[in-house]
């Protein structure tokens, strides 16, 4: 019974040092893993913010989503002077997909309806307009 105890007390240890092992382990795991998540945070975003990579990669992004809402105003203005108000009301949907938060593609594309005599989306578009701006206020 001595030898009984011993033997679990000596398996308890061991388990016991196991676990401490594998605990140390881990702490010693998580800390390599934060070391070089935070040299890497630190590489790409640099001490004082956005990577001078990602600063240029944002702007030639906005410079492209601009590019695309001139060419789609263009659009827009040239089936409307043609008087293709079809057309000009496809432009303009587009447009407004592709700026959401702009009311004046809204609006512009319910005075298209109106004119190609698409009443019902005029209605919607103005409502839709007017729920723009009374969020902005």
């Amino acid at each position: 019974s001595d030898a009984r105890r011993r033997r679990r007390s000596a398996g308890s240890r061991e388990d016991r040092g196991g676990v401490v092992a594998l605990a140390s382990h881990q702490c010693r795991r998580r800390d390599a893993i934060t070391a070089v998540v935070s040299a890497a945070s630190l590489l790409f975003f640099g001490a004082g913010g956005m990577s001078v990579g990602a600063a240029e990669a944002a702007a030639a992004a906005e410079e492209e989503q601009e590019a695309l809402l001139a060419r789609l105003q263009a659009e827009a203005s040239d089936a409307y002077n043609a008087r293709d108000f079809p057309g000009a009301y496809a432009a303009l949907t587009r447009l407004c997909a592709a700026d959401p938060t702009n009311p004046s593609w809204v609006e512009g594309r319910a005075q298209v309806a109106v004119d190609a005599k698409f009443f019902k989306e005029a209605i919607e578009g103005y409502t839709a307009a007017l729920d723009m701006v009374a969020a902005d206020d």
